[in-house]
């Protein structure tokens, strides 16, 4: 399990909104001895003296506390597979089909999408689906969905362990700031073999192949 420390989550507060740059500030001032046990007394010191009313201070921060960002996005992905776990239904209620693709695939494949306790999951089609060798029906696309996409507990908890093992593999945003604009979607894109995963806007990526391997057994 991903476990982060009281700096990392305070940082992750502050990235999500949920506490002000000032609030940050606040809070390190009254954890001085914490801050210190888990990194030094130099790096507290250059949080006490960071400029948080400076437009950078957030830029300037992370690099004083080291953050790891892949580490974040693991350790929230990992929270929200937990919460959808713990739906056990056979099948998906409501799908969404998307006819144009993901705005970030290059590939221009198709996509679905469906909610499960306000949390958004969506993701390019993992298999061939039967409609598509007829006249395009949305409706039909759908249904065929649903019918085969079964018991979607045990699809979080196959990305859940591969997201220990390593074969799901996060997109880590800030990774690519310095990538030219035209190039970026380019670069965050999942390859042709890869499916595409998205929850809550985290997204990942995982081989199509393994996918389908992986979850033979309930994917009708």
């Amino acid at each position: 399990m991903i476990e982060l420390n009281i700096v990392e989550r305070k940082y992750l507060n502050l990235s999500k909104g949920l506490i002000n740059i000032n609030q940050f500030e606040q809070w390190v001032y009254g954890n001085e001895q914490d801050i210190i046990k888990l990194y030094s007394k130099q790096i507290y010191e250059d949080l006490i003296i960071l400029n948080y009313s400076d437009s950078h201070a957030k830029s300037n921060l992370v690099k004083i506390i080291n953050i790891d960002f892949e580490r974040l996005k693991r350790f929230q992905v990992q929270n929200l597979l937990l919460e959808l776990i713990k739906f056990e239904s056979e099948e998906l209620e409501e799908v969404i089909f998307d006819e144009y693709g993901f705005i970030y695939d290059v590939h221009h494949r198709h996509a679905f999408s469906f909610n499960i306790n306000f949390i958004t999951i969506s993701l390019t089609l993992p298999f061939e689906l039967e409609p598509f060798k007829e006249k395009f029906n949305v409706e039909k696309v759908k249904e065929e969905i649903r019918t085969r996409f079964k018991k979607p507990h045990k699809f979080f908890q196959m990305l859940l362990d591969e997201l220990f093992n390593g074969r799901l593999e996060v997109v880590v945003l800030e990774n690519f700031a310095d990538i030219d604009s035209r190039d970026y979607i380019k670069v965050i894109s999942p390859k042709s073999d890869e499916v595409s995963i998205s929850i809550n806007s985290h997204g990942m990526r995982i081989d199509k192949e393994y996918l389908n391997f992986k979850m033979n057994r309930y994917w009708s």
